[in-house]
Formats: structure tokens, sequence, C-alpha cells
């Protein structure tokens, strides 16, 4: 422990941070968790009691998570008071001390206590907020106050998933359905909608204008099999989005394949008719003016379809 202990003094830019959060844990035994806290506590106390705003002990974290880990709760809350302004990073260890004591409310306001103007911690406050009420038998209050905006990941898809996982217990349609109508940006949740099975849903993503028509156009070619009919649908909502300005600065051959997965999905339900009329509206009807020469090109495609046959029509980038 010395040598990590000074390994955590000598490092300038907190490489070692997660290691200062978790040392109590890494000490083990109650009275080498006292051991450091005590090395720490009244530099830390000076510091933020007596010495200019702005000044800072490295080593921190470690004294505050010994004075947790160790029981020391009520230490560890004053310490904190001491502080002149509250930041999660150190006061999260005086909110987890709360809720291991079983005041899981006086731990939530204490936690709400250290959102910043910048929001920079807001993620995290919300999420222990919601892990607060969870362990305290209140799954529904946590689902509805921060369930539905404390989900990270890399996609909506990703989002939507660690939302069920959290509350397995709930019917996962209204899930994804409340988390459109909670974070907004309903086209970008076409892809969550359509993977999880909520085509109906999906669907509706589809008709929002943040939907991005090369996503509607992969649904259209990977759903003209299994779902004819959803396929059609999205392929016209794809050409529709194409025609109205979505998307980042499309290729023509982009309106070729949509199509050409509308035309297949069609056939399969003996639909061909319907979407000739629905692509021939779209040909007629108004058009977003930089992308005139896409529904010039849609246009071209239609003349082809009635002098080739409908499994000709390449569906292919080239």
């Amino acid at each position: 422990m010395p040598r990590l202990f000074q390994a955590v003094m000598d490092d300038g830019v907190q490489y070692l941070s997660p290691v200062e959060d978790r040392w109590g844990e890494i000490a083990v035994y109650p009275e080498l968790m006292i051991e450091y806290a005590e090395r720490l506590r009244a530099l830390i106390r000076r510091v933020w009691l007596e010495e200019p705003p702005g000044g800072h002990v490295i080593g921190t974290a470690i004294c505050l998570s010994c004075l947790l880990e160790a029981g020391r709760y009520g230490d560890l809350i004053e310490l904190l008071a001491c502080a002149r302004m509250r930041w999660w990073h150190w006061h999260r260890f005086g909110a987890e001390a709360l809720a291991r004591q079983g005041e899981w409310d006086a731990a939530i306001a204490y936690t709400v206590g250290c959102r910043s103007p910048q929001g920079n911690d807001d993620r995290w406050i919300d999420r222990f907020c919601e892990d607060a009420l969870i362990k305290s038998g209140r799954a529904d209050e946590a689902y509805h106050r921060y369930g539905l905006k404390a989900a990270i990941g890399p996609t909506y898809l990703a989002v939507y998933r660690e939302t069920i996982k959290r509350y397995p217990e709930r019917d996962r349609r209204q899930v994804l359905l409340d988390l459109i109508e909670t974070r907004g940006d309903r086209g970008k949740w076409f892809a969550a909608a359509k993977d999880a099975g909520f085509l109906e849903v999906a669907l509706a993503c589809a008709r929002d204008f943040a939907a991005e028509p090369s996503t509607l156009v992969r649904a259209a070619r990977d759903f003209a099999a299994k779902e004819p009919k959803f396929a059609a649908e999205i392929g016209v909502v794809a050409l529709v989005r194409l025609l109205s300005g979505s998307g980042y600065d499309p290729e023509v051959s982009l309106v070729q394949e949509a199509l050409g997965h509308l035309l297949d999905a069609a056939s399969r339900i003996g639909a061909q008719n319907w979407a000739m009329e629905q692509v021939q509206a779209l040909v007629d009807g108004p058009c977003q003016l930089s992308r005139k020469h896409l529904q010039r090109f849609l246009a071209q495609c239609l003349v082809g379809c009635g002098e080739e046959p409908v499994e000709d029509l390449p569906t292919k980038r080239k």
C-alpha cells in the first residue's frame, strides 16, 4: 500500500483516480482504512476551510473512500460539509453514506444538491437517484423520475436495451414509447423500434423527418422477404424522406435502391399496382428544391420499370 500511495501522490494527471476512488475497498482492513483517512483528513479540512478557493489535496478521494468503507459516516458527512461547493466526484461518497444507512430520501436530496449549472454530472446523479429509489422498493417512481433519462449507450437501441434490463417487469413496447416521448428525436428511434420487433412503432418513427433515409432503405432490403408489407411501406417512406430533404447529400443510387426494394417487397404480397401508384404520386408531387434531381431520376426509374421485369431492377449501389 505505501508504494501505491506514493504512486498516487506522484501522479500528476490522475491516471490513478479509479484507484483513489476505491481505496477503502483496496485497504480491506478497517484499521488500515482509518490510517489513510486520518493521514489526509486534517489537511483536507484546512485547505477547504482556511486556504483561498481553488486549493486541492491530492488523495482527497482516498480519504473519503476510507471513511465510507470504515463506516465513519458522520465524520465523512462532516468533512464534506467543509467544502465550499458540492462537487459530485467528492460528495457522491456522502450520498452513498446516507444510502447505506437507509436514509433514501436524504441521500437523494443530498445528491440533487450536487447538480451544477453546467450539468456535467447530471447523468451520474440521475443514475444514483434511480438506484436509490429501486433499492428502497420504489421502482415505479425510479422509472418515471430518472430511469427514462438515465440510461446511456452508443445507440438508441442500446439505450432501450439498458432500460428494459433495469426494469424487466415493465411492458417493453411501452418502455420504448416512453423513451421516445421523454427523449424526443422520434425519427432516430427507428432502428431501435425495428430491431426490438415493434414494426408499427418503427413505421411511425420512419415518418419523422429525422429518420435517416439510408437506414430506411436498408430496412426495406432486410425485411423484404420476412415482413414484405412493412418493407414496402418503409420503401415508400424512404423515397418520401429522400425527396423531402432528409439525410445528408444522398446519392441518386439510393433512390434506385429504395425503389427496387419497394417493388420487390410489393411483389411478394401482390401489391405491385399499389406500389407503382405510390411512386407515381411522388414523381408528380411536391419535392424539396435541392432534391429535384432525385425526383427526375425516380421518374426515369419508374419508366424503366415498365420496360423490364421488376426482379431485374438493380438494387445495389454502384
